[in-house]
């Protein structure tokens, strides 16, 4: 048969895990507070709440000035970047309105210009043509007119050729009776009812009214 030899060992054995569990030790091991400011602190300690109840005033001023300082840093930026988008818009805009009314009035300009110059030519154009239609007109008139003039002189010759040989009769008689007033005894009787004071009162009266 086998002999079995007992173990024995000075330090007694340890705990299994549900024992531990169980039946925590009653061994009290002494641990040192540890503020969590202080370079030995545990990660753990910083996440605990602080417990000190008596804040000073400077530190609350503190507190409050490290809030509101880049609150009042992100407002400044954001003002100033504000400022300048603006600054550049209206800049932008300035520009291009400056430009726009510079073109318009280059255009305008040149095409007031081509306006004058075309209705200047084409007055010149106009009075250059109505002047020689005027002396065309004129010569035709002119023309016409000695035409007309020529033609009724031709007439008004005719005209009385033909009268003087229509009265031929007429002027016999009135010449005999005139020559009859002439050798008449008694001439104051022919002299008052000749009948030639016709003729003669419409000759007179044509030469001094016509």
């Amino acid at each position: 048969m086998q002999s079995f030899t007992t173990l024995t060992t000075d330090t007694p054995p340890s705990p299994s895990l549900h024992q531990r569990t169980k039946y925590p030790s009653t061994t009290t091991t002494t641990t040192t507070s540890s503020s969590p400011l202080t370079p030995t602190a545990s990660p753990m300690s910083v996440l605990q709440p602080s417990h000190n109840t008596t804040a000073s005033p400077t530190s609350w001023r503190i507190s409050l000035l490290s809030i509101i300082t880049p609150a009042l840093r992100f407002s400044l930026s954001l003002a100033y970047t504000t400022q300048l988008l603006l600054t550049l818009t209206l800049s932008f805009l300035l520009s291009h309105g400056l430009y726009a009314s510079k073109a318009l009035a280059v255009n305008a300009y040149h095409a007031s210009r081509i306006f004058v110059i075309n209705a200047w030519h084409t007055a010149v154009f106009v009075g250059i043509n109505l002047f020689y239609a005027s002396r065309a007109a004129a010569l035709l008139g002119l023309r016409s007119g000695w035409a007309v003039g020529g033609h009724g002189w031709v007439v008004a010759r005719d005209g009385v050729r033909g009268a003087w040989k229509r009265t031929e009769r007429a002027r016999a008689r009135v010449f005999f009776e005139f020559m009859v007033w002439l050798l008449h005894p008694s001439p104051l009787v022919l002299f008052i009812f000749w009948p030639g004071w016709i003729f003669v009162f419409m000759g007179v009266g044509y030469y001094y009214y016509c």
